[in-house]
């Protein structure tokens, strides 16, 4: 067999164990049962920060040494659950006024694990007495050493396209979430030109003014607007905004001289243009217009 044949079996077969521990690695999760007796195990800032705590969700289990299934304790070693960076476990006992054995005995050995984020440690703790249970006791942790004893496939979003997507995830829960059409994670439009919170996908244009014939409610961008009245400004009636003629001409501007004294006065005028001549020496009185005052 050649080197390097042999170098991409051992390969695959590392990479089928790992995966195989990785599927065979159960956390303890559950909680230990209150039985009424338990006793305290203490555990100094000192050994707390000798752990391994990468995770966000990190704590500590105990196990009975008689049947490791049971959890007989369990704390966390987050942050916000820490009082001054310790931490303290209540050990539970066995409940001797039933059948079923639910925590531990006097005398009995503890098992301690520390679970960090998807990774299982089993824990060896030195303490300053003896590792045995005893119900009301007091046991502090002077120091920790650790080993891994396996990882678990991490659940979470895989999927790169999500919003949740989670790097370090192995295992798709089912749990990713996405972006609304057109818009990212955040709830901001993908597209929106004129930065007024619309997508310009969603943009809609028209009449803005609640005053016109066409005015649309659903609005986001100004459009082109209709007005009724006199569009000729040949007349008094004109309205420079009027796009639809409503018949209100009704009196024309006719311009010229409105001083009947005057050799070239309009009895039709209605506005004054100034034009108004008169004989030399002939005194004369501006007549005012009759329609708009002047």
């Amino acid at each position: 067999m050649s080197r390097k044949l042999f170098y991409i079996i051992f390969i695959c077969l590392l990479s089928f164990f790992q995966r195989a521990s990785a599927q065979d690695c159960v956390l303890p999760e559950s909680y230990p049962q209150n039985t009424g007796s338990n006793m305290t195990v203490f555990l100094t800032a000192g050994v707390i920060n000798s752990l391994p705590n990468a995770s966000t969700h990190s704590y500590v289990v105990v196990l009975s040494s008689i049947n490791p299934d049971l959890i007989i304790g369990r704390s966390s070693l987050e942050t916000d659950s820490l009082d001054g960076g310790q931490q303290s476990i209540a050990v539970w006992g066995d409940d001797t006024g039933t059948s079923e054995i639910d925590g531990a005995g006097t005398g009995e050995e503890m098992i301690f694990q520390l679970v960090d984020g998807n990774i299982l440690y089993d824990l060896s703790i030195s303490f300053g007495g003896v590792n045995s249970f005893v119900t009301n006791g007091i046991l502090p942790a002077l120091s920790v050493s650790f080993v891994e004893n396996c990882s678990a496939p991490l659940q979470g979003c895989t999927d790169e396209t999500a919003c949740n997507f989670d790097s370090a995830a192995t295992d798709d829960d089912g749990s990713c979430t996405y972006a609304e059409t057109y818009y990212d994670c955040n709830g901001n439009c993908l597209s929106d030109a004129d930065n007024d919170d619309v997508c310009d996908e969603f943009e809609v244009v028209g009449c803005q003014d609640s005053s016109a014939l066409n005015y649309d409610l659903n609005a986001t961008d100004p459009g082109n607007c209709e007005y009724l009245g006199c569009m000729d400004s040949l007349y008094f009636e004109y309205n420079p905004n009027a796009t639809i003629s409503n018949g209100s001409c009704y009196t024309e501007i006719i311009s010229g001289c409105l001083d009947s004294s005057a050799n070239n006065y309009n009895s039709n005028a209605n506005t004054y243009d100034g034009s108004c001549s008169f004989d030399a020496g002939i005194n004369h009185i501006f007549v005012s217009n009759p329609i708009d005052g002047f």
